[in-house]
């Protein structure tokens, strides 16, 4: 059985790389802390503010777990399409932002496709495949 968690962050883990970023204003763009690291994930994903996933084809091996997390400052989503074969339990809907995380594990083998609701337009799309 695959499995969905959504992990909201403690505000107060999120304001430590604001205060670095105060200091490294040259510093290269940080994200948005370390929200994917605390789930436990095999593979993070990361939003990104140029309306693409950084991994949008991923393949990967049963039970591994993908956490999806924005490296930026807009706003994203993780919305499941369709899984071939068909998995009922690929019903991701999740908004992810500056202290949200979210992820899945794939315990079945199939295809499975996602995108960005706010930016289906702009074509931000990823695929996960579980051979």
């Amino acid at each position: 059985m695959s499995t969905l968690v959504r992990t909201r962050l403690p505000r107060f883990t999120l304001a430590m790389p604001f205060v670095v970023l105060a200091v490294t204003v040259c510093g290269e763009p940080s994200g948005q802390g370390n929200g994917c690291q605390s789930t436990g994930a095999d593979v993070t994903i990361i939003a990104q503010d140029n309306l693409t996933y950084d991994k949008p084809n991923l393949t990967i091996t049963r039970g591994q777990k993908v956490c999806w997390q924005i490296g930026g400052s807009v706003v994203h989503t993780v919305t499941a399409d369709g899984a071939t074969p068909a998995d009922s339990n690929w019903n991701l809907n999740a908004q992810i932002s500056a202290n949200t995380v979210t992820s899945y594990t794939f315990s079945r083998a199939g295809v499975y496709p996602y995108h960005c609701f706010f930016h289906v337009g702009s074509n931000m799309r990823g695929t996960i495949n579980v051979p």
